[in-house]
C-alpha cells in the first residue's frame, strides 16, 4: 500500500471554514490521504468559531495556532512562528491555505 498523503487545510478566519468544509469532507472519504485542519486562531471568539465547526460538520481543528489580535504584520509573524512548529511535528506532504 502506498504511503498516506498528509494534507494540511489551513483556515485563517471563520469564513474560510466554509471553504475548508467541502475539501475536508471529500478528502476524509479517500483512503490515500489524511486531512488535518489548522486554524490560525485569528477569530477572537471561541463560541463563534465553534458555531462554524458545527454548522459545517467539521471537527475541532487538529491544531489551533492561537494568533489572536494584532495588526496584519504582527499576526502574520505569529502565524509563521506557530505554524513552523506544527510543520516540524507533522511534516505534511501538501498544504492548502484557503482565503
Amino acid at each position: 500500500m502506498p504511503p498516506i498523503i498528509k494534507i494540511h487545510l489551513v483556515a485563517v478566519a471563520r469564513p474560510n471554514f466554509m471553504k475548508v468544509a467541502p475539501l475536508y469532507h471529500q478528502l476524509k472519504k479517500e483512503n490515500w490521504c489524511e486531512p488535518t485542519i489548522i486554524s490560525t486562531g485569528q477569530h477572537y471568539s471561541k463560541e463563534l468559531s465553534e458555531v462554524f465547526y458545527k454548522e459545517f460538520s467539521l471537527p475541532n481543528p487538529n491544531f489551533e495556532l492561537k494568533v489572536g489580535e494584532g495588526d496584519s504584520a504582527e499576526q502574520l509573524q505569529k502565524i509563521i512562528v506557530a505554524y513552523e512548529q506544527v510543520l516540524s511535528q507533522t511534516n505534511p506532504d501538501l498544504v492548502i491555505v484557503v482565503g
